[in-house]
């Protein structure tokens, strides 16, 4: 069975050029399908793969290396040599021809399990599509022989047109330079009729995805030329009752409210999903578009988006020296206290209030819905490497510092945390010591707290407190919380300088900085290093190689942002893989 599955393994990845002569294979593709994957140029995907440094990198890794040597990998090749052989070119020619005119993949969603899938390979060369499948053929008879099984590759006919079937999960057949084949024989039958359908109409388009309204519906929000696209019908999943109660307005769940009220939104008044993956010129893309957006959003998406398209979603991410991540949102907590019982059912409305006034009974001077209002709707959040240490005792394991930036739409947010921060302080202070700092930075004043070096403190055999000196300032209208007296100061500075009258349009964007991570593993990496000796017994010179080697290839990974944007009648969610050098 390795060899089959490596047969069929050979055909769908190998590298293949689409061509303008070949049929295109949605024409197969019943119209009644849910969810359709498309590989338009099979050769810029695999050659754009192979062309990255990171995956030409990737496979010095000894642990690759080693991967590539084993007896699956080396049968594999063998299966290559095997068919450029026998079928009298090399392997990316005879992808070329067998696989040239695309690949499809598509199916009838109808309970998320079992659900038959059609797959739709189109050849540009049908004398050597025929040949191979001959040449596959007699692979599997062997492979069965050799097995001493009761599987048996069993050949019937279907409206005239041989098929193959082994087992219950692949069913195969050729029509002319077309390969087709499921994991279920009324699938491939369907395939089948819809050839017959097609000739039946005199080449016109019949009832397939080839001339599927919703579908060119979608392939238009995408940007041109993807490598790879997918479209999915809601139809299925929005027609199920657990789902249905979640695209509801306003739902039953607070939480989904809280969290995803936007994309939730979305989902609701959209039709359908479409996606493309992109090959950039130093990295990748992926890119998401649903056809609904601002124009006809309900009350609860107040809570992530702004309802004027104007306004902006955020600010400039947070990106100081050693960053590892960035965060930078709108959230409108504001919405959520005056909008209450639009955003929240009544139950939910109702214990919402009672909480908030429950909560405010504990904050001296200061109650939750006065803090909500006056809180803002631009929130930062950043991970980074800070370079200082705040403290002489160095802790075993270090970690990064983390702080967040939020805004205000009233200073009086600020001063109220700022109370209850050094209440809150001097309650913790009375059990474990902690000291409290004041200064001042570049013009700002810092507030914050020590843990004691000598003192009284809960067992922490890591020393891991001394990671931490929580911090806390104001910059006109924004607040920072930070885990550390140094991220602070840089986050100060930052603020300083940076305009936040020009915000961006997307209302989320985060960012992964695989240099930064590579940074902080690298000034600590005996952890790393002796997980790789327990995983694999190996020599302590060996694994030290192997970290080496893995921490030089993080820091050429480059860094990965997502994107989401709510424009007046389209979602967009976007995906940019930006490599390193």
């Amino acid at each position: 069975m390795v060899r089959l599955a490596l047969a069929v393994g050979f055909m769908l990845t190998g590298v293949s050029v689409a061509s303008s002569a070949a049929p295109d294979p949605l024409r197969l593709i019943p119209d009644k399908a849910d969810l359709v994957i498309k590989i338009e140029n099979p050769r810029a995907f695999l050659e754009g793969i192979k062309s990255l440094d990171a995956v030409k990198d990737v496979t010095q890794l000894d642990v690759v290396r080693k991967a590539l040597d084993s007896a699956e990998a080396r049968r594999f090749f063998e299966l290559i040599a095997y068919y450029e052989r026998d079928l009298g070119h090399p392997w990316p020619v005879l992808v070329d021809k067998l696989a040239g005119g695309g690949i499809v993949i598509g199916s009838k969603i109808n309970n998320g399990i079992d659900d038959p899938v059609l797959f739709v390979v189109q050849s540009t060369d049908e004398k050597l599509l025929a040949k191979f499948i001959e040449k596959a053929t007699a692979v599997i008879e062997d492979e069965l022989a050799l097995s001493g099984g009761n599987n048996k590759l069993v050949k019937q006919k279907y409206e005239g047109f041989d098929t193959l079937s082994f087992g219950n999960d692949l069913h195969a057949c050729r029509i002319d330079g077309v390969l087709i084949f499921s994991n279920k024989p009324e699938a491939l039958k369907k395939g089948i009729d819809q050839h017959r359908q097609n000739i039946s109409q005199g080449g016109k388009p019949a009832e397939n995805m080839l001339g599927s309204a919703k579908l060119a519906a979608g392939r238009k929000l995408l940007p041109a030329d993807p490598q790879v696209w997918v479209w999915y019908n809601f139809d299925y999943i929005k027609n199920r009752d657990e789902v249905k109660d979640n695209l509801k307005t306003p739902r039953d769940n607070a939480i989904l409210t809280g969290l995803f009220a936007g994309y939730l939104d979305v989902i609701r008044r959209s039709e359908f999903l479409v996606a493309g993956l992109y090959r950039n010129k130093d990295g990748y893309a992926l890119t998401v578009r649903m056809p609904a957006g601002r124009d006809g959003m309900a009350e609860d998406v107040d809570l992530h988006v702004p309802r004027e398209s104007k306004v902006s979603g955020t600010l400039p991410l947070l990106e100081p020296k050693g960053v590892l991540f960035s965060h930078s949102f709108y959230l409108d907590l504001g919405a959520m206290w005056t909008k209450r019982e639009k955003i929240f059912n009544a139950n939910n409305a109702r214990d919402f209030e009672k909480g908030v006034k429950e909560a405010s009974r504990f904050l001296p001077g200061a109650s939750i819905d006065k803090l909500l209002t006056q809180s803002g709707v631009h929130h930062r959040f950043v991970v980074a490497e800070v370079s200082s240490n705040d403290y002489k005792v160095e802790p075993l394991v270090k970690l990064p510092s983390f702080g967040f930036v939020t805004s205000m739409r009233d200073k009086q947010f600020g001063k109220s945390v700022e109370t209850l921060i050094r209440g809150a302080g001097f309650l913790v202070g009375t059990q474990v010591s902690l000291k409290m700092f004041e200064e001042t930075h570049n013009g700002v004043a810092i507030v914050g707290y020590r843990f004691p070096e000598d003192g009284k403190f809960p067992d922490d055999p890591q020393k891991l407190r001394f990671n931490f000196t929580p911090t806390f300032a104001m910059v006109d209208d924004q607040f920072i919380a930070a885990s550390s007296k140094s991220l602070c100061r840089e986050l100060i500075d930052t603020l300083k300088k940076e305009d936040r009258t020009k915000g961006l349009h997307p209302n989320m964007q985060m960012r992964g900085y695989a240099d930064g991570l590579g940074k902080f593993i690298n000034a600590a990496p005996d952890a790393l290093l002796i997980q790789s000796i327990l995983d694999q017994a190996i020599p302590e010179g060996e694994a030290k190689k192997q970290v080496e080697q893995l921490l030089r290839y993080i820091n050429k990974l480059g860094t990965v942002r997502i994107e989401t944007d709510y424009l007046d009648n389209e979602f967009r969610f976007d995906l940019q893989w930006k490599t390193g050098k």
